[in-house]
């Protein structure tokens, strides 16, 4: 049996400290299927859009109690939008702006009520995911917000800017 010497385990150690980290971030992913994202430990952080095999842009939202993970989307004005929804809180939620250019409106997963007193309104029960895509036609920007009885006034909502 061969025993180490000192100096041995110390150029071990070492290169046991520089390799770990690089490979650890090497292989970091964020769970979305891409190398950016959103991270949805900081409810301010704005979401980055990816592009969705339609040829629109695509992001992922969660919803939590009294806030969404983003405060701003962005949007390119005659391209489908997909917003990947999750509600990760304990009460129903919902994504509703009042007035806007929005067509081509459809949802998965959750229920939309979208033309109606809103432009858009889409609501997700408590642990629930799904999504929905519209295309904004005109640019400009739109608020967003959750209708349910206090959370707006809370803070959850954000601008959906459109360019």
């Amino acid at each position: 049996m061969t025993t180490m010497t000192p100096r041995s385990r110390l150029l071990t150690l070492l290169f046991a400290l520089l390799l770990v980290p690089a490979l650890l971030v090497a292989c970091a992913d964020d769970g979305n299927g891409d190398d950016g994202g959103l991270d949805t430990d900081d409810p301010a952080a704005t979401a980055e859009n990816g592009d969705d095999e339609n040829g629109g842009e695509e992001i992922d939202v969660e919803m939590v109690d009294i806030d969404y993970s983003t405060d701003q989307i962005d949007a390119t004005a005659g391209e489908p939008l997909t917003i990947n929804f999750e509600n990760t809180g304990a009460l129903v939620h919902d994504f509703t702006i009042d007035e806007g250019p929005f067509t081509d409106i459809s949802s998965e997963g959750g229920t939309d009520e979208s033309g109606g007193d809103w432009a858009i309104h889409y609501s997700l029960d408590p642990g629930a995911s799904g999504s929905l895509t519209f295309t904004a036609t005109e640019a400009g920007e739109y608020t967003f917000y959750c209708t349910v009885a206090g959370h707006r006034e809370a803070g959850m909502e954000g601008t959906l800017t459109v360019e």
